[in-house]
């Protein structure tokens, strides 16, 4: 049994587009909270505390960097496979239409 794919590119763009929102609005939202935290270590001093919290800061930027990238990633893929799909779809219609040619002219061969 033959299973049927069905893809629209304008929706594969369109998810695109809203990864790309939930990416700057991640990516600006974390950094903000890093420099709100990295500015606060100037309170702790030569501490301990200090010392952890600009660790520990640097691996969450780290992270974000890591999450950024990936929906960066995903949204990339999406876009290409929309184009791959219009591609596809262009490239077979076209094949179609020859053949359709190919077919009516040897429908009028006379036998």
């Amino acid at each position: 049994m033959s299973k049927v794919l069905r893809v629209s590119a304008d929706e594969l763009r369109m998810a695109a587009d809203h990864l790309d929102m939930h990416a700057t609005d991640l990516c600006a939202g974390h950094a903000a909270a890093h420099a709100t935290m990295a500015s606060a270590v100037a309170g702790f001093g030569s501490s301990s505390s200090a010392a952890a919290l600009t660790q520990r800061v640097a691996q969450w930027e780290q992270e974000t960097a890591e999450h950024c990238a990936e929906l960066a990633n995903h949204s990339n893929g999406h876009r290409t496979a929309s184009a791959l799909y219009v591609t596809t779809d262009l490239e077979s219609s076209a094949r179609i239409a020859s053949a359709g040619g190919v077919v009516d002219e040897a429908a009028r061969a006379p036998e």
